[in-house]
């Protein structure tokens, strides 16, 4: 019986070792713009760890829809990744190259490694430009993804989004 009680507190010792070793919930939230051509209709992004059939990294996945009437030739997607503290991880980008026609819908995912992606807590997704079948190109007013990014860090600035204000390519 004695035995039975150790062996009993044993297990519940290790399942609450491995409960707290778990990840936490993520936030992940879709920065919209009401004139992009694209729509970020869903979004998940977590921690996964290294193994034989997949690299270390924050991976960042998102169901899209072509929103104009206009075909879309590639896009980028933007992302930002902040520790489970709030504090800056990354900024990194996802470019498809793929058609995507006017009203249809398509997904994708990346993943982004930095040194301390295991602190991965919150992700922000948003339509960073686009290039149209015509040529013409669009571009996100990168002042609305400062200003929802400013919720999560208050410090943050423009300048950690790889780009500065008005730069072009």
């Amino acid at each position: 019986m004695k035995q039975t009680a150790v062996f009993a507190s044993l297990l519940f010792f290790l399942a609450s070792l491995s409960f707290s070793t778990q990840a936490q919930d993520t936030r992940k939230i879709v920065v919209e713009q009401p004139n992009s051509p694209i729509s970020l209709s869903e979004y998940s992004a977590e921690y996964q760890e290294r193994d034989s059939y997949q690299s270390e990294g924050v991976r960042n996945e998102v169901t899209y829809r072509n929103t104009s009437n206009r075909d879309i030739v590639a896009f980028e997607l933007g992302f930002v990744m902040f520790s489970v503290f709030n504090e800056f991880l990354d900024n990194s980008s996802g470019v498809s190259m793929d058609d995507l026609e006017a009203g249809d819908s398509d997904d994708g995912g990346w993943v982004f490694n930095s040194l301390n992606a295991f602190t991965f807590h919150t992700g922000v997704a948003f339509v960073r430009h686009l290039r149209c079948e015509n040529g013409e190109i669009w571009e996100a007013d990168m002042s609305v993804v400062e200003d929802r990014i400013q919720k999560i860090q208050s410090e943050f600035d423009a300048s950690q989004l790889g780009k500065d204000e008005g730069e072009s390519e």
